[in-house]
């Protein structure tokens, strides 16, 4: 049995910067997934929840996601 990984991007707090190191890390670490593991990927902004990428084991639809991610603004708390 696999191991299940929800990533919650927080867009409302952190600097794009700092945000888009640490989404750059766990692109750089989706090849140690394992072949039962799963990882869904949201982002909230402070008012909405947005689904990036549903629970999936493949690790360039995960790549996808995770770079969306980094195209989105991250407010820093203006």
């Amino acid at each position: 049995m696999g191991t299940s990984y929800l990533v919650f991007i927080d867009d409302f707090f952190p600097l794009a910067r700092d945000r888009d190191r640490v989404v750059k890390a766990l692109i750089d670490e989706l090849g140690r997934l394992g072949p039962e593991d799963r990882m869904a990927v949201v982002a909230f902004d402070g008012n909405r929840l947005e689904m990036l990428s549903s629970w999936s084991s493949s690790t360039s639809e995960l790549e996808r996601a995770l770079r969306k991610a980094t195209a989105r603004p991250a407010l820093g708390l203006q």
